[in-house]
């Protein structure tokens, strides 16, 4: 996901969708995919990372920022109440306001440094 967002905000760069499946993604256990909040968590601080690139890109970038928000709530949401997981549905529901106010606060604030996987930063 981060890898994507980097590559995209470079200038001239265009990005292509295909329709059919080029990939298998493979969930297994103690993957960070099957790990819901954690993901959820990172992909938080992914996007909040990366909010002020959406400012010179789109009219409304606070609008793309919320919707990316409740997409990755809504995820978490429907992976835990596939498992039944009733409370921690309600909970990462009732805490998608604090998630909102907390995307808002990152398009408006300095960026956060982006780690340099490569050199332990």
């Amino acid at each position: 996901y981060e890898l994507w967002l980097v590559v995209i905000s470079n200038p001239g760069v265009r990005l292509h969708v295909f329709a059919e499946s080029l990939t298998r993604y493979h969930v297994i256990a103690d993957s960070i995919t099957s790990r819901v909040d954690l993901r959820l968590r990172c992909a938080l601080t992914i996007l909040h990372r990366h909010v002020h690139r959406l400012k010179g890109h789109r009219r409304l970038p606070l609008y793309v920022a919320w919707m990316r928000t409740v997409i990755i709530h809504n995820q978490a949401i429907v992976v835990h109440l596939s498992r039944k997981e009733y409370v921690r549905a309600l909970w990462d529901c009732l805490g998608t306001p604090v998630s909102l106010i907390s995307t808002a606060r990152a398009l408006v604030v300095k960026p956060q440094k982006r780690p340099n996987f490569l050199n332990n930063d």
